[in-house]
């Protein structure tokens, strides 16, 4: 019994650090998924793709960088 007590004492500091990392990365990707979906959707073909609330001479800009 000893033994496994000292074995918890010994790792649980590193299994709350784990635990937290993933909760951190899981909250964090729930915050950019949305964000993913809203700025690659597909758009009806000719259009050019802007972000939502951008102007079209930043897309325009954004777009002419992204074809090099």
């Amino acid at each position: 019994m000893n033994n496994t007590f000292e074995l918890l004492t010994v790792a649980y500091p590193w299994i709350k650090a784990a635990h937290l990392t993933f909760v951190m990365f899981w909250i964090a990707g729930l915050f950019i998924l949305p964000r993913f979906y809203v700025y690659h959707h597909e758009t009806t073909p000719g259009r050019p793709r802007t972000a939502p609330g951008s102007s079209g001479r930043i897309a325009s800009a954004r777009s002419s960088l992204h074809r090099r």
